[in-house]
Formats: structure tokens, C-alpha cells, sequence
């Protein structure tokens, strides 16, 4: 299967909408998507060639030219890049976290959900501490340090309000921003008490003892929310109604075939060359639920907590999440 490497990434992408943040008008001027001479409609999408991107493979099992979609993947260093480059016309749809999708729409940049990606589940994620003696439960991090990716982040925002919830009182952590790669170091070498991590780095610090899992603020208390969406543009998915249809068929079949226990063994194999990892890493990593059409109370339950700790102006889920693409 042929990847293509997008032409801008990081600090040019964003550029492309003088920064996705600060909004940007929509692709008003899409255009129709036709059938080539293969009979497939072309549908150019990103990829973050992460572990947990199960469209790859279905991609590679013929599960989207069954729908007649000719689906090119397009990597993307960033789900802001690929918003980025949604804005541009360079890409059709977009896979992108879904708190940075309705961040974008709040501010006013033109995006709808083609089809949704993945939901949290119990293991999805965790928050880790020192296996040693000490924290044991989530309000015993008030007063410490906690290491997440992003300030203002998702996990940041889902971690504070678990431990607000445990403790019944404001937070007093303190949380520090760290790449991904360093925030298992740091719980190891007592640089942060605590970090809100990925599956693959919960399942490493227990294997090796040095971490343990206090539980899983993207899923405790809140349920199963909408992590990852395939976001479109409203002027492109007006005029490509038919094909983005198709495109959520497509995704609704792969996520049945993606969760179904009876094709891991194959699936791994072909994601971990895709995201260069190996099958036996990704048989022990706890994996989310891959969804095609979604549930729109999931998205209810993620909006409103998010409102209620002023990290979102409210939106219109009616348009963001379109009748087409609900279950």
C-alpha cells in the first residue's frame, strides 16, 4: 500500500490557516469527487502511523474498494496539521483527537465527522505511579506533580477532573508538561510523582515493576468517550454526501472486523510494520474500541463535562456530528 509523505508538517502546516487555533474560513470551495477509470471514488486521508490506526490495515484488506472508495493515506506529523491541511483542500478527511476537532469548531473553523475512529475503554490509558510504597488512590496526587503530553490537553483535563472527583475537593496537583517518551522515565526517576500515559507505556512500567496503574480518568467515572474522529469539512461532505456515506459504511465494517478477536493475530502483523512496533508488543498492549458510526451520547458526556470546566465553548453536536455518521 502506498503511504504518501505530506509536503507540510509542523509549524508550515499550521500556516496554511494561519494557525488552525485561531480559525480559519471553510473549504467552501470543494469540489464533487468523482470516479476514476478503476470506478473507485480517490479519497485522500491522514495518517499519524500510530499503533491504534486500524484503517490502515483495512485499507490493505480491500475493506474500503468493497465500498468503492480508492482511499490514499496521507501521513501528517499532527492532527492540527491535518486539520491544516483539510482547510487547504490538499487532504478529504482528517484523523484527528477528537477535543482538538470540537476545540477547532468552537472557534469556528468549518469541520464535521466523517466517521468516528476510536473509543476509550477500561485499559485504553492509565495513570501511573511508583510501583514502591506511597500513592495507592487518584486524591493522593493533590499536592503533587503529574506528568501529562499537553498542558490544557485532553489528558490534562480528564486527569485533574479524576482527581477532583476522588478527593471531592479542587485540585492542588501540579501538572507538568513532558513528551510522551519521558513521562514513564520520569515516574521511574522520581523527577513527577505521577503521569497520565498510553496503554503501551502502562503495560512496559508494570511488566518491568517499576509502575503501577492507579485507573483511567478517559474512562472512570465519565464512561466510554470519543478519543480519535475522521473529520471532513461541511462544504466537502455537502457535496460528497454519497462518498462520505460510503467512507462510514466502510469504517463501520473495519471497526466489526478490527474488534473481532478472530483476525488480531493478522491485524498486528500488519500494523506493527505499519507502525513500527512488533506483533507481540501490540498482543500485550490494551487496545480502544474502533468505531465507524458513532454514539451520539458519548460525545454528549464528553462535551458536557468539558463545558462545565470551561475547556469549551459549547457546540452544536447536531452539526458537528452529522445524522449520517450516528448509530
Amino acid at each position: 500500500m502506498h503511504i504518501r509523505p505530506h509536503l507540510l508538517s509542523g509549524t508550515a502546516a499550521l500556516s496554511v490557516c494561519a494557525a488552525v487555533l485561531t480559525g480559519c474560513s471553510s473549504n467552501s470551495d470543494a469540489a464533487v469527487v468523482e470516479a476514476t477509470e478503476n470506478g473507485l471514488v480517490p479519497l485522500r486521508v491522514t495518517t499519524l502511523g500510530l499503533c491504534n490506526e486500524a484503517l490502515p490495515w483495512g485499507v490493505e484488506e480491500g475493506v474500503f474498494a468493497e465500498h468503492g472508495i480508492d482511499l490514499e493515506l496521507i501521513n501528517v506529523q499532527s492532527g492540527a496539521a491535518g486539520i491544516s491541511a483539510l482547510q487547504a483542500g490538499e487532504v478529504d478527511i482528517a484523523f484527528v483527537n477528537s477535543y482538538s476537532a470540537m476545540q477547532a469548531v468552537a472557534q469556528g473553523i468549518d469541520l464535521v465527522v466523517a466517521s468516528g475512529g476510536d473509543q476509550s475503554t477500561d485499559d485504553a490509558n492509565a495513570v501511573v505511579v511508583s510501583s514502591g510504597p506511597g500513592v495507592t488512590e487518584p486524591k493522593q496526587l493533590q499536592g503533587k506533580k503529574v506528568g501529562v503530553n499537553q498542558i490544557g490537553g485532553l489528558g490534562h483535563i480528564l486527569t485533574q477532573a479524576w482527581i477532583e472527583a476522588d478527593a471531592g475537593e479542587a485540585s492542588t496537583t501540579e501538572f507538568v508538561a513532558l513528551p510522551f517518551p519521558d513521562l514513564l522515565p520520569g515516574v521511574v526517576a522520581g523527577s513527577v510523582d505521577g503521569a497520565q500515559v498510553t496503554a503501551a507505556q502502562a503495560v512496559a512500567g508494570e511488566s518491568d515493576g517499576t509502575t503501577v496503574s492507579l485507573g483511567n480518568p478517559f474512562f472512570d467515572g465519565i464512561g466510554s468517550i470519543p478519543t480519535t474522529v475522521y473529520a471532513s469539512t461541511g462544504g466537502f461532505a455537502e457535496v460528497n454526501a454519497d462518498t462520505l456515506a460510503s467512507f462510514a459504511d466502510a469504517m463501520t465494517e473495519l471497526a466489526d472486523l478490527a474488534n473481532d478477536p478472530a483476525n488480531d493475530e493478522q491485524r498486528w502483523a500488519y500494523t506493527a510494520e505499519f507502525c513500527k512496533s512488533t506483533p507481540e508488543t501490540l498482543a500485550q498492549t490494551p487496545e480502544p474500541e474502533f468505531v465507524g458510526r458513532v454514539g451520539i451520547a458519548s460525545f454528549e458526556s464528553l462535551v458536557s463535562l468539558l463545558v462545565a470546566r470551561d475547556s469549551l465553548t459549547d457546540i452544536d453536536l447536531d452539526s458537528f456530528v452529522p445524522e449520517g455518521v450516528r448509530q
